[in-house]
């Protein structure tokens, strides 16, 4: 609307005791959040909420991921969801650091800490369950709830330096993120990663094991160990609270270590699957017999719907007793093998496989909708690609329920009655007075249908003759041909039959009567 327009408008005057009135009665409604039905925050986030119903799905009897996502994720949400542990913020302080270049696009895909976090930990978490169950020696004699929530909790703080207001903590008490050390400077450590097991609900998420307060030097030579390359710290004895076994320990921190290469360095199936430091962790775990190792597939392209074919086809044919699928990506899957897995399947089985499934989908598609059948002057006809998805069979089937569903409306039988009679295709006795309704049109249109498709398809087949039989008027075969043989295109080959049924309640009972659906079949 123009200014000029809204001049035009002759709104009605308001008086000044009018506006008083409404602002009193505006001043005197309850604020939005006390009034009934008013939008309120979800109880808990819905990550948590979704996290929580896909372990339930997925493996019910793992309480200790039940744990995790009733008791921590909720606060990863709130509290992690928009801080950086790749990219982001955090690459840019590493610039403004004067980091070099070639340092900081180690950082450069950007990650949140929570998508840090779930995206080593859930893998991880079912490696360690796989390994235990296939009996790999290490995890059967090491892999109990002890060292599975400490591998949990210790990599849910591996990264406590980025977390959030510590470097402000840290520069309080005369550090910074590179000087801080756990031997030297243990009770600042010790004050920020219990305030974080509080914040976290990491406390409620180890109470089975003793609770955070037992655990913290457990949690702190766990997270402390995660990353190889620096600030690690193997003095034990600096860590006098420490109550894990050694072995279940060290396991702990193995996971959590193969937790950060997962989320970190496996961007691609490739990657995850042939980068020689998650090979190494995996050669680790080796007992020297089931010879646990990843493997993967991967596609050079991504097409939308069909990729996702593609990739759930090369699943079902690589998925095995023996290898599992790990993690998904749009490009592919990563599994989780052992040595004596079978060979990875040949791309030509795949291919046959995306190809039948095609077919399938297609099939679904177009028995729902019956794209591509169509009704003209002529009658009815399909479109060509229906003889790559569909039988003649099933074609007959298709026809018979286009007519069905798709001839309603006013009948055009009678103009075609008296087409047949101006043209004299019929001797001049013949009675034109038959029935007038769409039920006729549908029989006329699937039998000339139908006697195409067995023309095409089954040449020896007299289907002509078996439609009339069907219909109890084998008698008014030659009727039937002499009409036939008039090349008038708008011809149907029952019309203007005299004794087609007589009534169009006969026509009703044959087309809706299973009888015929299956003889046109």
């Amino acid at each position: 609307m123009s200014d000029s327009d809204a001049e035009m408008i002759d709104y009605p005057p308001e008086s000044l005791e009018e506006i008083a009135a409404l602002a009193d009665e505006l001043d005197e409604m309850p604020p939005l959040s006390a009034r009934a039905g008013a939008p309120q925050l979800a109880p808990e986030p819905l990550f948590a909420v979704l996290l929580r119903d896909a372990i339930q799905a997925i493996d019910p009897d793992d309480v200790v991921l039940a744990d995790y996502a009733r008791y921590v994720a909720p606060h990863l949400s709130s509290l992690l969801a928009h801080s950086a542990a790749k990219g982001g913020d955090f690459a840019v302080r590493k610039r403004e650091a004067g980091v070099p270049a070639e340092e900081v696009s180690r950082y450069g895909d950007d990650q949140s800490m929570r998508a840090h976090i779930v995206n080593g930990l859930l893998p991880t978490a079912r490696v360690a369950r796989l390994l235990r169950d296939w009996g790999v020696q290490r995890f059967v004699d090491s892999f109990n709830e002890r060292s599975y929530r400490l591998f949990c909790a210790g990599y849910t703080l591996h990264d406590w330096l980025k977390l959030p207001d510590v470097d402000a903590e840290l520069r309080a008490v005369g550090l910074e993120h590179h000087t801080v050390h756990v031997a030297v400077h243990l009770p600042d450590v010790e004050r920020i990663v219990s305030a974080w097991c509080e914040r976290l609900g990491l406390d409620a998420f180890l109470a089975s094991i003793g609770g955070s307060v037992a655990n913290l030097h457990n949690l702190i030579y766990v997270a402390t160990n995660t990353q190889l390359q620096w600030g690690t710290m193997h003095n034990l004895a600096a860590l006098p609270g420490l109550q894990a076994r050694g072995r279940d320990l060290q396991l702990a921190t193995d996971l959590a270590t193969l937790a950060d290469y997962l989320a970190y360095l496996g961007r691609t199936p490739i990657a995850a699957a042939t980068h020689p430091a998650i090979q190494r962790m995996f050669e680790q775990f080796d007992d020297g017999v089931i010879g646990p190792r990843l493997s993967y597939h991967h596609l050079a392209d991504v097409r939308g719907v069909l990729t996702s074919i593609i990739n759930n086809a090369a699943v079902a044919a690589y998925k095995h007793e023996q290898r599992v699928p790990l993690l998904y990506a749009p490009t592919g899957v990563v599994y989780l093998e052992r040595r004596d897995a079978p060979a990875a399947p040949t791309v030509a089985s795949v291919a046959e496989d995306v190809i039948g499934r095609i077919r399938t989908l297609c099939q679904r598609q177009l028995r729902t909708n019956l794209t591509g059948i169509a009704r003209s002057g002529k009658g009815m006809k399909f479109a060509e690609y229906y003889h790559l998805f569909f039988s003649p069979r099933e074609l007959a089937q298709l026809v018979a329920q286009f007519a069905e569903r798709r001839i309603v409306g006013k009948s055009i039988s009678a103009s075609r009655y008296a087409s047949i009679t101006a043209k004299q295709m019929v001797p001049a006795d013949t009675d034109a007075a038959l029935p007038d309704g769409v039920e006729v049109d549908r029989i006329a249109e699937t039998c000339a249908l139908l006697v195409k498709i067995a023309a095409e398809h089954a040449p020896e087949l007299d289907a002509e003759g078996i439609l009339l039989e069907r219909m109890g008027v084998a008698e008014l075969r030659d009727l039937v041909r002499t009409i036939n043989s008039n090349r008038t295109p708008a011809v149907c080959p029952t019309a203007g039959t005299t004794r087609l049924g007589c009534t169009v309640a006969t026509c009703r009972n044959l087309m809706n009567s299973s009888g015929l659906r299956n003889s046109i079949a």
